[in-house]
């Protein structure tokens, strides 16, 4: 057993848990927050980033220091252990087959196969890729020891490298300038960002993903919480 993980194992562990965190949501909340939100971008933007990323990060630190098993129920057992057993199967179901893995599918579908397809598809080729699509998903997450290598090794670089080239091209070549503020971001964008940046549901999942955490930490050899805790900060 060993007290502490090298620079190597926590930049690996850390572009694991980008990847973990940047989901569907990610990709479609800001985009259309910045459209709407016109000239009070920067009242939106900053509210989602406090919900969007403050709160999640709040959520892994809960887990790591409140929880002395690394589990999700831990947290919500102070409460009561009926309580723990619902709100961790509800989060479960909430981020999986109830909202948040369909989105996933369907945003993927909508942006890389619809688009070359005759009238941007179909239910049946919705269907189709669907399949495969969630075949791919099941094989990289049915050894969650292996998230670090699969995640933080390869499917991280390849999709930072695609959001580096969009970021560039965005600011190369703007669309235009900001303009007037629409729907709710005209009188309230902060709030209304602060709402955008949770229904990314990367708060709520921020409880599972810290699980998924501290496992990879002590499939390398580090098992004391004090340590775990402190590489939660780092990470």
């Amino acid at each position: 057993m060993k007290q502490t993980l090298s620079n190597k194992e926590i930049l690996f562990i850390g572009l694991m848990v980008f990847s973990l965190f940047f989901g569907a949501g990610n990709l479609i909340f800001p985009p259309e927050l910045g459209k709407n939100a016109g000239e009070s971008i920067w009242h939106g933007m900053g509210s989602f980033l406090i919900s969007g990323i403050g709160l999640p990060i709040l959520g892994l630190l809960s887990i790591a220091y409140a929880s002395n098993t690394g589990s999700a129920e831990d947290l919500s057992k102070k409460i009561h252990p009926v309580f723990a057993v619902l709100l961790t199967s509800i989060t479960y179901l909430s981020i999986g087959p109830f909202f948040a893995g369909p989105r996933t599918g369907v945003v993927s579908y909508e942006i890389a196969i619809a688009p070359f397809l005759p009238n941007d598809g179909n239910s049946f080729s919705l269907f189709i890729f669907t399949i495969f699509y969630f075949l791919i998903v099941y094989f990289l997450a049915l050894h969650p020891s292996k998230f670090v290598d699969r995640f933080g090794k390869f499917v991280t670089p390849f999709l930072l490298l695609i959001l580096s080239v969009l970021i560039i091209a965005a600011i190369v070549k703007p669309f235009n300038a900001p303009e007037t503020p629409l729907n709710e971001y005209a009188e309230h964008p902060f709030f209304k960002g602060i709402t955008e940046g949770y229904l990314t549901m990367d708060t709520i999942v921020s409880i599972i993903f810290a699980t998924i955490i501290i496992n990879a930490i002590r499939d390398r050899g580090v098992f004391q919480k004090k340590e775990y805790s402190t590489y939660h900060m780092e990470i």
